[in-house]
């Protein structure tokens, strides 16, 4: 005939858990304390298999809710389910969009057509335009003063 009681250990264990799970809580109707000292040992005992059996079953719905997470992201990964859906075709259009007009800025035509481009283009002739014209007269002296040198060598 099997042992209707609990073992030894579990006994203590309830003993442990009773001493550190405490019940006390204002009656709502007259405000009195009511603590572990209204209830038998075996109301607080269920009361605290209760709220272990409660613990666990929010423990195991989060587990199982975090795994149907896990295998619909997988899902969806695999299958590439979203790539179906209006908002991540729009984002893959406007993607599509944004790309082509960074190739299209970042091309020399459009570098080449910009206003502050221009202007720089016109002011770097202008400046090589006066650099030849210093140099051709730069060596129009030095050609002057070698002629000159050369009468005061006569």
């Amino acid at each position: 005939m099997p042992n209707s009681y609990p073992s030894q250990e579990i006994q203590e264990e309830i003993k442990r858990v009773i001493k550190a799970y405490r019940l006390s809580f204002p009656c709502p109707h007259c405000q009195e304390e009511i603590n572990d000292n209204h209830f038998s040992k075996e109301q607080r005992i269920f009361q605290f298999i209760s709220e272990k059996v409660r613990e666990l079953v929010e423990e195991q719905f989060n587990l199982r809710g975090q795994t149907y997470r896990q295998n619909w992201l997988e899902e969806i990964k695999t299958s590439r389910i979203y790539e179906d859906f209006p908002a991540f075709q729009e984002l893959r259009l406007n993607l599509t969009n944004l790309q082509s007009q960074v190739t299209k800025l970042q091309s020399s035509e459009y570098i080449e057509n910009l206003d502050r481009v221009k202007k720089l283009n016109e002011e770097l002739a202008k400046s090589q335009k006066e650099t030849t014209e210093l140099r051709v007269l730069l060596l129009g002296q030095k050609k002057s003063g070698q002629k000159k040198g050369e009468e005061f060598e006569k």
